[in-house]
This record gives structure tokens, sequence and C-alpha cells, in this order.
């Protein structure tokens, strides 16, 4: 019986300037104070400046994108990360969007810059092990799964496909676990409880295996003839 599978030197430069500037104060300086001075506060204007920047560009490029614009929008992080290509936040926003439009490779692409550039959003490793699991790479998509769940990811659906992906690596024990911990989250989650039912089933638990069926059959779910008479026999 198958399983149902489913588918992140201007601090020193500031100091010593400014401890330059009480030294030329010391001496009576004031003009080479004043200048020193300048400089820093200079300095910092023009950080602020080129922050305000970066937020205006990539609100706009996120306009975009809500709007369902979505050439523009990768063309406007695409030009975020052409002026800042060191600022995790546009690769992140290009792997959701590419996500989005069903481009698994080119989100991996940005997704995984986005983690080299310590991009902290667990979104990313959620959706990098769903890419990995489409392409049948079992183990890498449970490494990126239980990451997502180290990182705070509490949802059915992340629990559901971990289960999935130990299921599809022969560990029916913590698929069962995995599967568990999705209806606990959603208890309407009907295909978490048609897997726990032939899993149980698999393993000799036929209690089990009637329980999760019957709570599957509550949410619709219609069993084959073959497995209801399969399990008939086995509970007699």
């Amino acid at each position: 019986m198958s399983l149902n599978l489913s588918r992140k030197t201007v601090f020193v430069w500031a100091a010593v300037s400014i401890a330059g500037a009480l030294f030329a104060l010391n001496l009576g300086g004031r003009g080479c104070a004043a200048g020193v001075g300048q400089k820093v506060f200079g300095k910092k204007d023009s950080a602020q400046a080129d922050e305000a920047e970066f937020n205006r560009m990539l609100s706009e490029a996120g306009d975009f994108k809500a709007r369902e614009r979505y050439p523009e929008a990768v063309a406007a992080f695409e030009a975020v990360i052409a002026r800042w290509p060191a600022r995790p936040e546009p690769y992140f926003h290009l792997g959701a969007l590419y996500f989005k439009l069903n481009l698994p490779s080119r989100s991996e692409e940005y997704y995984l810059k986005a983690v080299e550039l310590r991009f902290q959003n667990p979104e990313i490793y959620f959706h990098v092990g769903y890419i990995k699991e489409s392409a049948l790479k079992f183990q890498d998509a449970l490494e990126w799964y239980l990451q997502a769940e180290e990182r705070g990811v509490d949802s059915a659906e992340l629990f559901y496909n971990t289960g999935n992906v130990f299921a599809r690596l022969g560990n029916q024990e913590r698929a069962i676990e995995y599967y568990r911990k999705a209806v606990a989250v959603n208890p309407s989650h009907q295909d978490a409880f048609v897997n726990l039912s032939i899993l149980s089933f698999q393993s000799g638990q036929i209690a089990d295996a009637e329980f999760y069926l019957d709570k599957a059959r509550k949410l619709g779910y219609n069993p084959p003839a073959e497995y209801l008479q399969s399990l008939h026999q086995a509970s007699r």
C-alpha cells in the first residue's frame, strides 16, 4: 500500500576622528576640530541616506510583488542587489518570489545566497526543503525541514512533509511521529490521518490503523476497497 505523499572601520574611524577633534580642541585648534567633526557627521549622514535609499528601493520592489507585477518586481530586486550585493534581504525576497512562481532552481539559488549572508527567516529552510523533496533529494530535504523546525516553524505542512520524507527514507517510526505532530497542529489534516493509518497497518498496529482511518473518513476520505478488505482481515 503506497503512501499518499504530497508535496538569511566606520566606528573605528569615527572614534579616531573624534579623538583627533578633542586633541585639536585641547591645543586650541578650533578650525581643525571643526573640520574633523564635519567628517564624522558627514559620514553618518551619508550612511543614513544610503540606508533610507535601500529601504525605499526594497519597498518599491515589494510593492511590485504585492501587486503581482512580477517582471517589474524581479527587475527592482535585482537593482537593489546590484547596488547592495552584500545585503541579504533582496536575495530572500527573490527566492520567495521565484518559489511562488514555481521556478525552484532560481528560488533555491537566491535562498542559498540569503543563507550565506546570514539571513534568519526560517521560511527559507521550509521552502528549500520542499524544493529538495520535489527533486526526490530526500536526505537533503530532511536536513532543511529539521532546520526549519529548529528555527521555530510550527506548521502542519512542515510536519506532514517531514513525515513524508522519513517515510521515503524507510523510517516509519519517525514518519508516524511527524504525522502525529501534523494532526496535533491541524486536526483536519486528512492526508496525515491517511498516512498514519497506512503506516500503522504496515507496522501491525491494527487498532491504530482503524482509529486513524476513521478520523480520515470523517474528514471526507474514501478509502480503496482493497485497503478496507486488508484491514478487516487483519483485525480478525
